[in-house]
């Protein structure tokens, strides 16, 4: 149609001008030129149509698509928060050969993503657990209640013991990690929970490292805790943690049959790059292969 009326316009043009053949040579070369531009014309009509159409359905898809990846991202989100009680995060291992899975825990006003680079410099393709801690002081995350700097709530200590030992058991439900390949990585008030969940639930954490710990709680009776490995790492200029605590915490440990290494650094209550060299050779011996 299109094609028609164009060369009835060309057509016309030609006749005003004087230029007009109706039949002849230069009428059919002009009529061969305008079937040409109305072709290409229709071609772009047609691309263009096509292209809007394949745009539409691409954006429909694409949509679909985000829409469906955030229904997934939320559930799974839902299910994680709902099954295993802490926000946390999991990272699966880069190496399927190793069967560790580290626990990380973070210190006061830390979060599930705090200790993630510790750990994986510590342990190199292994599984990462990290939940975040429940109780907030002054805003801060922690894994228990304390009355004062240095003083724990100790009922607390004993029911959020009990949880952190359920959630690392339906973890390894979850996830799909060998329950006897955890190693608790902790710091200061995740190194206290960690060694509370080690006199509590013995078995539950069979190996630790615990950087900058207190005596959290006294367990009575004493528990079992021959075939544990931990391996601490104090300061001796550390304001928050006396010297005192970190031996008696040590002492305490091998008394109930666990294996403690101690390693003292001339430094606060921070990390040094030295004994996180060291930390990393003990675990590198006593992780799951």
């Amino acid at each position: 149609m299109r094609a028609r009326l164009a060369e009835r316009q060309i057509a016309a043009q030609d006749h005003d001008t004087g230029r007009g053949e109706c039949f002849g040579h230069g009428h059919q070369q002009r009529r061969a030129a305008v079937g040409s531009r109305a072709m290409g014309e229709h071609e772009r009509v047609r691309q263009s149509s096509t292209g809007a159409v394949q745009e539409t359905a691409h954006r429909r898809l694409t949509g679909r698509l985000i829409d469906e990846a955030f229904h997934r991202a939320h559930t799974a989100y839902t299910v994680m928060i709902m099954e295993l009680s802490f926000v946390h995060r999991f990272i699966p291992a880069s190496d399927p050969n190793l069967k560790t899975t580290l626990l990380a825990l973070h210190g006061t006003g830390g979060d599930e993503s705090d200790l993630v680079p510790l750990a994986q410099t510590l342990a190199p393709g292994a599984a990462i657990l990290s939940p975040r801690g429940k109780v907030l002081e002054n805003g801060m995350p922690r894994f228990f209640r304390r009355l004062r700097e240095g003083v724990f709530d100790e009922q607390d200590v004993i029911f959020r013991a009990s949880e952190l030992a359920e959630f690392v058991t339906a973890g390894a439900a979850k996830y799909h990690f060998d329950p006897a390949g955890v190693v608790a990585m902790g710091y200061s008030n995740g190194a206290n929970i960690a060694a509370a969940v080690i006199l509590l639930h013995p078995g539950v954490i069979p190996r630790a490292v615990l950087f900058r710990p207190m005596v959290p709680i006294q367990p009575d009776p004493p528990p079992d805790l021959r075939g544990a490995a931990v391996f601490i790492a104090a300061g001796r200029l550390d304001p928050i943690v006396p010297q005192a605590q970190t031996e008696a915490l040590a002492t305490l440990l091998r008394e109930c049959g666990a294996r403690v290494s101690l390693h003292w650094t001339d430094t606060g209550h921070g990390l040094t790059a030295e004994e996180l060299q060291v930390a990393k050779d003990w675990l590198s011996r006593k992780r799951a292969p």
